[in-house]
């Protein structure tokens, strides 16, 4: 089939407006802006009766007579329609499948950061801290526990926007139906990623690492969340 927007380049199809024995035709391919332009022709056939064929390359022009006399209107063409419609969805249905396999994969990793945020929230706000804590500190000590743990229990992790991204997730969270806030145990490399993450949000900010506070760091996370929530709702990766 020919490039995209490309017609058969004939002068016959395009010096004049078209005759009675042509029709132009398009087809859009689904999930874009582009379509396919192609022409249903009637022609003599090789035994020299009267037909119509789909026309959708110039080399299709070369095994051709036209039969300039012919009123298309005259013809049943729901057939060539039908081929033309076929020969789309079959040509471009790779392409569209690379598309959708590429959103669901952002989707997915849209779906990560929002938990990574969501758990590095919860873990730096460990038992008997403040929010005026030093974030660095409370750093060092998570460092330690992921060194000598293979899984963490995080507490209060908002229920709701698990909820939301817990299918586009690559594990398995049991979440309860009525409680705002629920508790998961988590392979510790999931708790290394969520405190990289945390860390990544500090040190954009322009604080002082002897000035920043557990709070500061918290709030920037919430509104990382928030962007991060809204992105994966609309769905326009």
């Amino acid at each position: 089939m020919h490039t995209l927007h490309e017609r058969p380049q004939s002068p016959q199809f395009e010096a004049f407006d078209l005759p009675k024995s042509i029709i132009r035709l398009t087809e859009k391919v689904p999930e874009t802006n582009a379509e396919v332009v192609a022409y249903i022709a009637a022609i003599i056939s090789q035994e020299g009766e009267a037909d119509v064929c789909l026309v959708t390359s110039w080399n299709d022009l070369k095994h051709i007579q036209l039969d300039e006399s012919a009123d298309l209107s005259e013809y049943d063409i729901n057939h060539l329609k039908q081929k033309l419609h076929d020969m789309t969805l079959q040509e471009f249905n790779p392409t569209r499948a690379v598309g959708r396999v590429e959103k669901l994969n952002q989707r997915t990793a849209t779906a990560q950061s929002i938990f990574n945020l969501i758990t590095a929230q919860s873990l730096i706000h460990p038992v008997s801290s403040s929010e005026n804590d030093h974030f660095w500190t409370i750093i060092k000590e998570l460092d330690e526990l992921i060194n000598e743990r293979e899984r963490l229990l995080i507490s209060n992790l908002p229920v709701e926007p698990l909820q939301l991204i817990s299918k586009d997730l690559l594990f398995d969270l049991q979440l309860p139906q009525v409680a705002e806030n629920t508790s998961q145990t988590v392979p510790i490399q999931l708790v290394s990623t969520a405190v990289d993450a945390a860390c990544r949000i500090a040190d954009a900010m322009k604080v002082k690492k002897t000035d920043l506070t557990v709070r500061m760091v918290d709030l920037r996370i919430e509104r990382e969340i928030v962007k991060a929530v809204k992105l994966y709702k609309i769905g326009n990766f």
